[in-house]
């Protein structure tokens, strides 16, 4: 395998695990918002689907709008636009997939929190990862 490939293949790894601990934590903060901590377990547990069913969502509208290319000098107007562009596709597949042919509908106060949690937290993230983590061995590109 040569050097270029495997140096994408492990950022790719990296961003792929950023967005599902995201994903994770945005969901907890948003149920835990909107309805509370006491039974935080049970409202996950009840819509497990449709959660899944999200992260599948945004991680798939992550891959097709290019979130997941690797340019180290991208900027911050076009994460911005990649982000935007990714979530809407993610929050139209989830709402008019699930609303229309599933049973697995998110409360919609509860899908907004989650997904702003998540966005926030994913930005900020990538921010970070790019202009401290990518610039360091071991996923540096060999010159």
């Amino acid at each position: 395998m040569s050097a270029h490939r495997s140096y994408l293949q492990k950022q790719v790894i990296w961003l792929a695990a950023l967005d599902a601990f995201c994903l994770v934590v945005g969901v907890v903060a948003g149920v835990a918002i909107r309805l509370g901590t006491e039974s935080l377990d049970a409202n996950i547990s009840n819509s497990i689907s449709g959660w899944i069913y999200l992260a599948v969502a945004v991680l798939a509208s992550n891959y097709m709008t290019g979130s997941y290319g690797l340019e180290l000098r991208l900027s911050r107007f076009n994460m911005v636009i990649n982000w935007l562009f990714s979530m809407t596709m993610a929050v139209l597949v989830v709402s008019i997939t699930s609303y229309a042919w599933f049973n697995t509908a998110l409360g919609r106060g509860v899908f907004g929190l989650a997904v702003l949690m998540y966005s926030v937290l994913w930005l900020t993230l990538r921010l970070l990862i790019y202009h401290y983590l990518f610039r360091k061995e071991p996923f540096c590109y060999p010159s």
